[in-house]
């Protein structure tokens, strides 16, 4: 398989996604049942034949999300899924995230289960133990045995657990990407390290919220070679004001605000939109271009981050109006 049949293979699975008018139409449904009637007439209909409740509509919009990916992973020719399997470990990075914060509140299995992504198929690791695990301490002694060494020295301080997680991912990621043949690899490096300083900014807040040292905070910035500097970031973190940041980063205000309130899930959002503006901006010079394939997966996370928000907000009687501004489109 060559990276042309790649490319045109992700523009016929990009002619599945959802349309903005529809994601709109959905967003306006009375009921769960209104909104499943609607998004049932779609590609999404086999696989939420059987749904009944919001936990089985969640539970099928993940394994619909983790099989798309799965499919474009078994067309991929081996240099471009080697790059993609660990692009898609964000996936199962956010898994390990939520097992951490709720061990932490002292959630059951069966609570942790209904959140998480069925990444197993995606050949990643088992997260059974992490499941059985009766303890954070026992979570992350199982997440340093399966080489996670950015754990090392830490405890039960959930802000640092996931910076470390996502140094981890980055970390690989830019590796991979230097082992990838492609002649547009640099425009996936700087929507990259768009999302790693997006990262980096949300430890360096986040810590400041939480008055950390600036040695400690050192050790979960990872280097963006194509954004702001480690050392940058840790001279305006020495100063001890997070507003600086807004100051000297206006670009990403939103993001920074977020941060110092402490609004996580906000934070989440605005993350992607300005991810999913980054790669629109982009003009992709001709048909055969490797990034192509990386927008759709952005888009493809979009639609079923748009889609699960939408079922809970529905569910739950969420306005409409509300439920829109959840949204990225």
């Amino acid at each position: 398989m060559s990276v042309t049949y790649l490319i045109c293979k992700s523009h016929a699975l990009e002619s599945r996604l959802l349309s903005k008018s529809f994601v709109l139409e959905l967003a306006s449904s009375n009921t769960l049942g209104e909104f499943l009637d609607k998004l049932s007439q779609t590609s999404y209909g086999p696989r939420l034949r059987e749904s009944r409740d919001v936990w089985s509509v969640e539970k099928a919009l993940g394994e619909e999300f983790i099989n798309r990916l799965a499919m474009l992973l078994k067309i991929s020719y081996e240099n471009a899924r080697n790059f993609l399997k660990v692009f898609l470990k964000r996936n199962e990075i956010q898994n390990l995230i939520w097992i951490v914060r709720m061990k932490k509140r002292g959630a059951s299995k069966e609570e942790i289960e209904r959140e998480l992504l069925p990444t197993w198929e995606l050949d990643g690791m088992d997260l059974t133990p992490l499941l059985e695990a009766e303890s954070l301490d026992d979570v992350l002694s199982s997440l340093k045995r399966a080489g996670y060494e950015e754990l090392a020295k830490i405890k039960d301080d959930v802000l640092l657990i996931e910076a470390a997680l996502k140094q981890s991912y980055y970390r690989q990621v830019f590796e991979s990407i230097n082992k990838l043949s492609i002649a547009d690899k640099e425009d996936i490096r700087k929507l990259i390290g768009v999302e790693l300083d997006l990262q980096n900014l949300r430890t360096c807040v986040g810590a400041l919220m939480q008055k950390y040292s600036r040695e400690f905070v050192e050790k979960f910035l990872l280097e963006n070679p194509r954004g702001i500097s480690k050392r940058r970031l840790l001279a305006l973190f020495s100063k001890g004001n997070p507003n600086l940041f807004i100051e000297y980063f206006p670009r990403y205000a939103p993001i920074i605000r977020l941060a110092i309130a402490g609004e996580d899930w906000r934070l989440e959002l605005e993350s992607l939109k300005i991810l999913k503006k980054k790669a629109d901006l982009k003009k992709i010079p001709k048909y055969i271009s490797f990034f192509y394939v990386i927008r759709y997966l952005l888009d493809l996370e979009i639609e079923y981050r748009n889609l699960r928000s939408l079922a809970l907000a529905t569910y739950h009687g969420i306005p409409v109006e509300r439920r829109k501004r959840l949204l990225v489109l």
